[in-house]
């Protein structure tokens, strides 16, 4: 149900009065939000396919949504 609410965000992102720049930022989150979204999914299950147990990509993962969460709190205020 994640997965369909980040796309039907995405598709209404265009009916919103944004900035190209603004249209962006909130493009570049919800691409975020979905990344984190699989690799939770991926990492969730008992035979994970793809393992959970990189530092760096977690360390990483972390750093990307301080950079991404603005982009999705603009999208609570417009």
């Amino acid at each position: 149900a994640a997965a369909a609410r980040i796309d039907s965000i995405k598709a209404f992102l265009p009916q919103l009065s944004l900035g190209p720049e603004d249209l962006q930022r909130a493009t570049a989150a919800l691409d975020y939000a979905d990344t984190l979204r699989q690799r939770r999914n991926d990492g969730s299950h008992p035979n994970a396919r793809y393992p959970f147990n990189d530092p760096s990509e977690v360390d990483e993962l972390l750093l990307s949504g301080g950079r991404y969460l603005p982009g999705l709190w603009f999208l609570t205020t417009t």
